[in-house]
């Protein structure tokens, strides 16, 4: 599965969680959190300072909370750094790198490929544009993407094209408001 066009990264560094999105995804995330106190680091950009690296997984529960009971909820795709054991272990020697400790990124629509299909999601975010058949097309095209699609036997796919519209923030809005 591919993602494409990111619409909410959270990024954790030491103690620092930002939150990157269009102001209606913003005013989302900050409702989901109720009383925590967010700073606006940029236009789209709000960070939160957990007090210790092992309160990361408590702070990062509150949206898997809400997003747990809503069907088709959201994917998206995490990383984590080497540093990331010091968010479960008391451990000396933390050192803070040039890379995020912890990553993630949600994506408005992801391309899952099969055998002989390919199918592309697109999830339904406030203050997200949909992106066209021809503009995924032009993804599917890139050398990386031929590449894929050719271990998957899909160098025919544009019949097999189809989209499924999820409308999760808009469900996860009502559940919040």
């Amino acid at each position: 599965m591919i993602g494409i066009n990111p619409v909410i990264t959270i990024t954790v560094s030491d103690c620092e969680v930002i939150f990157k999105a269009n102001p209606e995804l913003i005013e989302v995330i900050q409702e989901i959190y109720g009383s925590k106190q967010f700073f606006l680091k940029a236009s789209g950009c709000i960070y939160y300072q957990i007090s210790n690296r092992r309160a990361i997984w408590d702070f990062l529960r509150q949206i898997d909370l809400y997003c747990s009971g809503i069907e088709d909820s959201f994917m998206a795709f995490i990383t984590m750094a080497y540093n990331t054991i010091h968010f479960a272990e008391e451990l000396p020697g933390y050192e803070v790198g040039s890379t995020p400790d912890i990553y993630i990124c949600c994506y408005s629509n992801y391309i899952e490929f099969s055998e002989h299909q390919i199918q592309v999601y697109q999830y339904d975010y406030p203050g997200a544009a949909s992106i066209d058949r021809a503009t995924i097309e032009k993804y599917l095209r890139t050398p990386t993407m031929a590449e894929v699609a050719s271990e998957h036997s899909l160098s025919n796919f544009t019949a097999h094209y189809e989209t499924v519209i999820l409308p999760f923030l808009t469900a996860l809005r009502g559940r919040v408001s």
